[in-house]
């Protein structure tokens, strides 16, 4: 219990509040995939999709409970109007050899 006390007033500031309150999960998310550095050779000049934009398909497909690449892809498709509305994807869903490259 004295723990808890100690604990509890930290991580309910008003600013924790308010910063938890004014972002999304997905804003979060967003914010926490751009940390991922980029390994890929960005000057070539042949980047279509963004790394992050690629991690977050995989994150949320996964979460919709996608096992396979294929399922990722589909999945990717049948919601690109709502990742698009959200700033990602906008030329689209990469293939499924773009997301073995990845790994």
């Amino acid at each position: 219990m004295l723990i808890y006390n100690f604990f509890v007033p930290l991580f309910t500031t008003k600013e924790t509040l308010e910063i938890i309150q004014k972002k999304s999960i997905l804003a979060h998310l967003q914010e926490f995939v751009k940390t991922v550095p980029e390994y890929r050779r960005t000057n070539k000049g042949n980047l279509k999709y963004k790394l992050e934009d690629i991690l977050m398909l995989e994150i949320i497909a996964r979460l919709g409970k996608c096992t396979s690449r294929a399922d990722i892809i589909q999945f990717g498709k049948r919601h690109l109007k709502r990742f698009q509305s959200h700033g990602i994807f906008y030329k689209g869903i990469p293939s499924e050899s773009t997301l073995c490259r990845k790994e």
